[in-house]
C-alpha cells in the first residue's frame, strides 16, 4: 500500500510557463486520489476534480475530488456514467454560491505512462466543446505506474492542445 504524506494541510504548487497558469493543490488530496488508484488497480479509475480559479484565471485551487457511483472499468479503460455526478457537480454549485465548479479530470493509466493518450485529448476536446461545462482550461491529472510506484503528471487543455505543467 502506498505511503501517506505526513504533510495534512500543506500545498504545492505546478506551473505551466508557456501559459503562465498555475495549480494549487493540497498533499492530501493527492494522497486520496492515490489510494483511489491503488484500490482499483490493475484497473483503470478516475474522477473530476472541483475547486476555483482566481480573479484572474491564474491560479487554479483544487479543492476536492468527486467520483461516480456508476462507472465501467478495465485494465485499459474507464468510463463513468456521469448522472450521480452531475448532480453531486449541481448541488456543490448551488451550496457555494457558484464558487465551487468544475475543474477537471484525474484517471489512472495502470501499468503504463502517466502521459496522456489520444482517447485523453479527444475527450478533453469534447469537455472545452460540450456546452453544458462552462469552463475554458480544464484540467487533466494522470497517474501511471506500478501499484508500488506511481507517478502523476498535470495537465490543462488550452487552444486545443494539452500543455504540462512542472511541479513548482
Amino acid at each position: 500500500m502506498a505511503k501517506l504524506s505526513n504533510s495534512i494541510g500543506k500545498n504545492i504548487n505546478f506551473f505551466q510557463p508557456e501559459l503562465k497558469l498555475k495549480i494549487t493543490i493540497s498533499l492530501q488530496l493527492l494522497d486520496k486520489i492515490k489510494l483511489k488508484v491503488i484500490r482499483h488497480f490493475p484497473n483503470e479509475f478516475g474522477g473530476i476534480f472541483v475547486g476555483y480559479y482566481d480573479a484572474f484565471c491564474k491560479t487554479a485551487y483544487i479543492t476536492d475530488i468527486a467520483t461516480q457511483k456508476y462507472f465501467f472499468n478495465t485494465k485499459i479503460s474507464f468510463q463513468r456514467f456521469t448522472k450521480d455526478i452531475n448532480k453531486k457537480l449541481n448541488s456543490l454549485y448551488q451550496q457555494t454560491g457558484g464558487k465551487i465548479i468544475y475543474l477537471g479530470e484525474w484517471h489512472s493509466h495502470p501499468n503504463g505512462i502517466c502521459s496522456f493518450s489520444q482517447t485523453d485529448f479527444i475527450a478533453m476536446q469534447k469537455i472545452v466543446k460540450n456546452k453544458n461545462v462552462k469552463i475554458d482550461l480544464p484540467l487533466l491529472l494522470i497517474y501511471g505506474g506500478t501499484k508500488k510506484e506511481l507517478h502523476y503528471k498535470f495537465y490543462v487543455f488550452c487552444k486545443d492542445r494539452l500543455y504540462q505543467f512542472i511541479r513548482n
